[in-house]
């Protein structure tokens, strides 16, 4: 059987980054800078995994935990209204931020997938 490290390949990691990226750069562009420095944390904590000589599993399992967090509550994510400086723009922006969201609800529900033990 496969430990864990093994469970989670590296390229799984960098799109969770990239995922986390192309967010941060929708809200910036909304004016929501407050959540995008959010997701340029967790940005960073992504690329401190991948630049750790092992892959720590429990901070992975941390970080989309974290990550999860952000879309509960009454000020989440969920919530959040997307505004550009046109109709248009803003219209972009929505589609962006949920295309976005939802790639980062699928890669979460990988990596939580790979990073849990299973015990016989």
């Amino acid at each position: 059987m496969l430990d864990l490290k093994q469970r989670v390949e590296t390229w799984r990691v960098k799109e969770l980054g990239l995922i986390l990226q192309g967010l941060s750069e929708v809200l910036k562009r909304s004016a929501h800078h407050e959540w995008a420095n959010v997701f340029d944390h967790y940005q960073t904590e992504t690329q401190n995994i991948l630049t750790s000589s092992k892959l720590d599993t429990d901070q992975l399992r941390k970080l989309t935990q974290n990550i999860k967090n952000c879309f509960h509550g009454l000020s989440s994510l969920r919530n959040l209204t997307i505004q550009g400086s046109s109709p248009g723009e803003t219209e972009g922006l929505q589609q962006d931020f949920e295309r976005g969201k939802a790639r980062l609800f699928k890669v979460l529900e990988e990596l939580e997938r790979r990073t849990i033990e299973y015990v016989h």
